[in-house]
């Protein structure tokens, strides 16, 4: 057989992971706990600091920097990194936005007509569609983390706060997606009431946008999620809970595809 055939089946998909949630439900502190490269869009690594936390941080301020993280990561010989993560995705996108909508400006002052910002918002989506698939490429899983946009008159749903096709693209490359959010469990008197991490893979109301393409999380298993999860946990209870065992990891099937 080709050594880049394999069998579907021996392998774990790769974690290719959509991360969304309100500020403050611990998203960069769930991504840290990978231990993998933080690419830091929107400058927000205090909570790993204050946590006392040492992970990898690359600092972009423009959208274009990304090319040099995705250079660097594209040869395993620079470095050991087993996963990225975009921090935030919804960050990335709103640079983008700002950038082309900035270059179309500067060549024609007035173009503010509602066919011009159709077409800056199709750049964008190339843009990022871009972006995208060279991530999922990568020999190692990919977090993109993005924020929370709740229920409104275009949309009854939570879900990741991006523009509508760039969320669209963003949701259709990721094998899962997960929110995260702090709630309140214990009833104050027999328990007492503490704050807990839930990341919810399966909203059986469909309130939520959230999806896990493995077959850990669904309506026929009645999982729906993992309570105060780190990063391994989630590999680990895929790996241990999918309809069929794979032989290798999702870095390993990765690697194998890329040789």
């Amino acid at each position: 057989m080709h050594p880049k055939i394999y069998m579907s089946g021996d392998v774990l998909p790769p974690q290719n992971l959509l991360l969304y949630g309100p500020n403050g439900a611990g998203k960069t502190h769930l991504a840290g706990t990978g231990g993998g490269l933080i690419i830091n869009v929107e400058q927000g690594i205090t909570t790993l600091v204050a946590q006392g936390m040492r992970v990898p941080i690359w600092n972009i301020t423009e959208p274009d920097e990304i090319w040099e993280v995705y250079d660097y990561l594209a040869k395993p010989s620079n470095h050991n990194h087993t996963m990225v993560a975009i921090d935030s995705y919804s960050d990335f996108a709103s640079k983008t936005l700002e950038q082309v909508v900035g270059e179309a400006e500067k060549k024609d002052p007035d173009r503010l007509t509602d066919a011009a910002e159709l077409r800056d918002h199709g750049r964008v989506t190339l843009k990022l569609g871009k972006v995208l698939r060279r991530f999922r490429d990568l020999p190692l899983d990919v977090i993109l983390i993005c924020g929370v946009r709740e229920p409104d008159d275009q949309d009854p749903r939570f879900r990741p706060n991006l523009p509508v096709s760039v969320s669209r693209q963003a949701r259709d490359y990721c094998d899962m997606i997960g929110y995260l959010s702090v709630v309140e469990e214990g009833n104050g008197e027999e328990e007492e009431k503490k704050n807990v991490r839930k990341l919810l893979f399966y909203s059986p109301s469909g309130a939520i946008v959230c999806r896990d393409r493995n077959g850990v999380f669904t309506t026929e298993t009645g999982r729906r999620g993992l309570t105060n999860p780190t990063y391994a946990d989630i590999g680990k209870f895929v790996k241990d809970n999918a309809p069929v065992q794979p032989k290798q990891s999702g870095k390993a099937a990765k690697a194998a595809k890329s040789k």
